[in-house]
Formats: C-alpha cells, sequence, structure tokens
C-alpha cells in the first residue's frame, strides 16, 4: 500500500470521517518516509509523516511568547493584561478630573475582556488626554534560524 493510501485509511478509520484534500507530498526522503500535507474541513493544515510501519506528526515549531500592549503616562505606566494585539485598542480617557484608579476601574468594567493595570500612583489625577496603548503582539512561531 503506497503511503498516501495508508495515511486515507488510517485517517478514515480514527476519525471516521472523510480525508480527501491533499495539498502536496514529498517523495520519500532518505529514511523512506513520505510527507503529506492535508487541508482539514476546517482549514487548518495538518501535517503526516509516513513510513512502512508507521504513521507520525511532526512536532509543532516552537513559539515566541506574545507581548502586552503598554503605555506611560507621568509617572503612571499601564499594561494590557493579555498578551496580544487586542490590548492596542485599550483607549484611557482622562477627563482632568477623575483619578487614574477610577478610569482604569471603569475601563476594566466596562471591557472585562480587555482589562488594563497600572503602576504608579492610583490617585493622580492627569490633566485631560487619551492614551491607547501599543506595542501588544500576539505568540507567533519561532523563526527557523537560517542555514548558512
Amino acid at each position: 500500500m503506497d503511503a498516501i493510501a495508508k495515511l486515507y485509511a488510517f485517517l478514515n478509520k480514527q476519525f471516521e470521517v472523510g480525508f480527501s484534500n491533499l495539498l502536496a507530498t514529498s517523495g520519500k526522503d532518505l529514511d523512506g518516509n513520505t510527507t503529506l500535507n492535508f487541508k482539514a474541513h476546517d482549514g487548518e493544515i495538518l501535517i503526516f509523516i509516513v513510513s512502512e510501519t508507521e504513521i507520525s506528526i511532526p512536532p509543532a515549531p516552537p513559539l515566541v511568547e506574545g507581548v502586552k500592549a503598554s503605555a506611560v503616562l507621568g509617572d503612571n505606566t499601564f499594561t494590557a493584561m493579555s498578551e496580544g494585539i487586542v490590548g492596542n485598542s485599550i483607549a484611557l480617557i482622562f477627563d482632568g478630573i477623575l483619578s487614574v484608579s477610577a478610569v482604569v476601574d471603569a475601563w476594566n468594567l466596562a471591557n472585562a475582556s480587555n482589562m488594563v493595570e497600572f503602576t504608579g500612583s492610583g490617585d493622580t489625577v492627569p490633566l485631560a488626554e487619551t492614551i491607547t496603548l501599543s506595542g501588544g503582539i500576539d505568540e507567533v512561531p519561532a523563526e527557523e534560524p537560517l542555514a548558512e
């Protein structure tokens, strides 16, 4: 049984669904393995390595952790509580009347899925201005080092 037929039989037995979206296949490598790339029904790309004796899934690439968005206003540093680009949408509106604590508390109450924290003095009353957090980055696959 060739590698593709072997993998189709395995997938259909394991998942009881029809896999028919083969995207790419490699020739045999030095160890006699064939790599097959499939597109699943949800759009995810699945990679399998098929040898004469087994079917394996290669390990996922390492990830670079996400970065939290932040901003500085006077002696206060504001940081998104979640990593990623979602924090880049945090806009704190100071009116020259409410304290830092009051503005942060109001934001967090209204935006429970995108909260912000701060270091510094919560009693400070900044002048009227809006600050928007920035620099948030989602978790991404690490870059493979370039071969020399």
